[in-house]
């Protein structure tokens, strides 16, 4: 539960055009992107039978570049728009609503 708060931190602190920040922010990535490359592999390899876990690898692997692909593209564009300082706001609100998510699996597991 706590990545989507620490990725939220991520796009700002790279902004504020600090090389300190910036570092702090690259640091923090590298850190999320470790945590959750390893659990969402292992929560694979948990959840799913063993002769269909290359099949479910395959799949994650397709949804999250199709989802990087599709992010880097709105900040892109908000880039090439000129309203960078929307970016920010974009990056929040997406991981708010993943935060939520995340939060109705976990509340739903549990019952």
């Amino acid at each position: 539960l706590i990545t989507p708060i620490v990725i939220m931190s991520i796009l700002p602190l790279v902004l504020l055009r600090s090389y300190v920040w910036i570092i702090v922010g690259v640091i923090l990535w590298g850190l999320v992107m470790g945590f959750y490359e390893t659990v969402m592999r292992a929560f694979i390899a948990d959840v799913i039978e063993t002769e269909l876990r290359s099949y479910a690898y395959g799949i994650y692997g397709v949804l999250y570049g199709v989802s990087w692909t599709f992010g880097n593209v709105i900040i892109a564009l908000l880039y090439q728009c000129n309203v960078l300082r929307y970016a920010p706001i974009y990056v929040v609100v997406v991981e708010l609503i993943a935060l939520i998510i995340l939060v109705k699996i976990a509340i739903s597991v549990q019952r």
